[in-house]
């Protein structure tokens, strides 16, 4: 659940977003970065801010939204990059394509899969 600030038992909880792209008026592309590590994080926030994320079956109430058609009502989220330290010095750059159900998503909608993620440089804390 998305708590309040003060609320008991409530943790703190820090997400940087930025909109890559848009499609119509309707949909957007996010790009994400979670500064804290709480369940749900990402999922929640965006709910909070009335953008769920498309398809997600706890935070987006997919019954009561008609989806453009070609849609797979899948969740349409993905650790793309990650990047941690290694234990012996240096770092772990990994990425990952996007998954056949959101590359489909991103074709209908024309946004352009290997865009530029306006806050890859977003501070840590």
């Amino acid at each position: 659940r998305v708590a309040q600030h003060g609320d008991e038992g409530a943790s703190h909880a820090v997400t940087y977003y930025a909109v890559v792209e848009t499609s119509a008026q309707k949909l957007a592309w996010v790009s994400l970065k979670p500064v804290t590590g709480r369940t749900h994080q990402l999922r929640a926030h965006m709910a909070h801010i009335d953008h769920a994320i498309v398809g997600d079956p706890k935070y987006f109430n997919k019954e009561n939204w008609q989806l453009p058609g070609g849609i797979q009502k899948k969740l349409h989220l993905l650790a793309r990059r990650i990047v941690i330290p290694h234990p012996r010095g240096g770092v772990i750059d990994a990425t990952a394509p996007l998954p056949p159900h959101m590359l489909q998503s991103w074709n209908l909608l024309g946004l352009e899969a290997d865009r530029f993620d306006p806050i890859e440089n977003a501070p840590e804390d």
